[in-house]
C-alpha cells in the first residue's frame, strides 16, 4: 500500500504536469519516490514530463525504471515505444509497443502507433493490420480511418 502523503506529492505532482510546470513537477515526482520507491506513478510520470520536453533517453530511462517496479503497467511501455520512435529507433519502438499489447492487448494506442511506424516505412500490409485492430478497440476513431485509407489507397 502506498502511504497517503506519496500519493499526495505525486497528484500534486500531475496538477503541475497538467500546467506544463515541469520543473515544480519533478521535484514533486521525486520527493514521492524519497517516500516510497516502490509507487510506479511518480516514475511514470517523469518519463512522460521528458518525453515532452524531448528528452527521450531522459524518458526512457524513467520509463524504464517504471516497469522495473511495476512491470504488468502498460503505459511506460507504450511511453518507451514512442520515445524511441521519436528517436529514429524503429526496432525498440516496435519492441515496446508489442509489449504494450501484450501487457494490456485491448489498449487501443500501441495498435495505432504501430500502423504509423509500419506507413512510415511503406509497409503497408503491416500498418492496415494494426490500424484494423487499433480500431477494434476505438471504433471511431477518424484520424485512424484517415490513415488506414491511405494505406490501403498505397498498397
Amino acid at each position: 500500500m502506498v502511504p497517503k502523503y506519496a500519493r499526495c506529492y505525486n497528484g500534486l505532482g500531475n496538477a503541475y504536469l497538467n500546467q506544463k510546470k515541469y520543473q515544480n513537477a519533478i521535484e514533486c515526482y521525486i520527493k514521492t519516490i524519497e517516500v516510497n520507491d516502490r509507487y510506479e506513478h511518480p516514475y511514470y510520470g517523469l518519463g512522460s514530463i521528458y518525453s515532452q520536453l524531448g528528452n527521450y533517453d531522459e524518458s526512457i530511462k524513467w520509463y524504464k525504471q517504471c516497469i522495473e517496479v511495476s512491470p504488468n503497467y502498460d503505459y511506460p511501455y507504450y511511453g518507451l515505444g514512442i520515445a524511441y520512435n521519436n528517436k529514429n529507433d524503429a526496432k525498440n519502438a516496435i519492441f515496446y509497443l508489442q509489449e504494450c499489447i501484450r501487457v494490456n492487448p485491448s489498449y487501443d494506442c500501441p495498435y495505432y502507433a504501430l500502423g504509423n511506424i509500419y506507413k512510415y516505412a511503406k509497409e503497408y500490409s503491416k500498418a492496415i493490420e494494426y490500424y484494423e485492430a487499433s480500431l477494434r478497440y476505438k471504433p471511431m476513431d477518424p484520424l485512424c480511418f484517415v490513415n488506414l485509407g491511405q494505406s490501403w489507397v498505397s498498397i
